[in-house]
């Protein structure tokens, strides 16, 4: 298993990020994935998530979120009878975001807005938005 406390930037900058990458990919590290991709994305303001996935040559996940990857294997782990009750909770979104290892629970907007803060944004504050992204606390469910 990698390091838990990986400096991106640095990462990127050193040429090791593709091999780096994918061993995390091969471990299902959702989390740091999440964490490498965000960082990556906070250092060029024109980047977007497909473009991290198609750089890196990994295989394209729920949504291009790691977050929502891991909320659907903490859904799927939960008894079929509590499924079935988050699932007739709210029809707006999908049933997983209830196991959204960045939020407390299911909230209307992913992230908390910021995911819709970040496509909406430019330049500058579109960086820190990523990195701030990249910064949550990770909490699996």
């Amino acid at each position: 298993m990698i390091s838990k406390e990986m400096n991106w930037a640095n990462i990127y900058d050193g040429g090791d990020a593709h091999k780096t990458i994918k061993t995390l990919c091969d471990e299902r590290d959702w989390k740091e994935l999440h964490r490498a991709m965000w960082t990556w994305l906070s250092l060029d303001s024109e980047r977007s998530e497909y473009e991290w996935f198609d750089t890196f040559g990994i295989p394209e996940v729920e949504n291009y979120c790691f977050a929502c990857e891991q909320a659907k294997e903490s859904f799927d782990c939960l008894p079929k009878w509590y499924q079935e009750e988050i699932a007739d909770f709210d029809e707006d979104y999908p049933p997983f975001c209830h196991c959204c290892p960045l939020t407390d629970s299911a909230e209307p907007e992913c992230l908390g807005g910021l995911c819709d803060k970040w496509l909406e944004t430019y330049l500058e504050e579109r960086e820190e938005v990523a990195m701030e992204i990249a910064s949550l606390e990770w909490t699996i469910k």
